[in-house]
């Protein structure tokens, strides 16, 4: 699929930047291998030298975990090799507000998925929008595995 096709099925009425920004900058990490390694090295947000990659956009935790509901990062990178295995949730905000507890939810919901070595939580914002990394991760158990970007 285009990114301009990705764009279009997500409001053809009203698209918002932040969408537009989401689906580029995907679409060049997906497009080119190496800008990903980059970028994942660049911002130390993987510790592995991953054999397989997956990255995707406003997919839903419903169907996988049922206690994720209403979950939807903007974008979702899975990284594994034959020991490990990584996700990141990038959040992007850009002309608009975090929803309630938004980034409290997706650091829970890394913190409940067991079968990862470790998972980052990334923010990504136009303007300077300072966050309580103690209040994000205060509930999580295995802080050990978590990352925040």
């Amino acid at each position: 699929m285009s990114v301009f096709h990705n764009l279009l099925q997500l409001n053809p009425n009203q698209i918002p930047l932040e969408d537009f920004f989401t689906e580029i900058f995907t679409y060049l990490l997906k497009s080119n291998p190496s800008l990903m390694t980059d970028w994942l090295k660049e911002f130390n947000i993987s510790e592995i030298d991953y054999d397989n990659a997956h990255i995707s956009t406003q997919e839903s935790f419903d169907a996988m975990y049922s206690h994720f509901s209403g979950s939807r990062p903007d974008i979702y990178v899975e990284l594994a090799n034959e020991r490990k295995k990584e996700l990141v949730f990038v959040e992007c905000k850009i002309d608009s507000c975090e929803g309630h507890n938004q980034l409290k939810r997706y650091a829970e919901h890394l913190d409940n998925i067991s079968n990862i070595d470790k998972g980052t939580l990334l923010y990504i914002t136009r303007d300077y929008d300072k966050k309580n990394e103690i209040a994000i991760f205060k509930n999580c158990t295995n802080k050990d595995k978590l990352k925040n970007q």
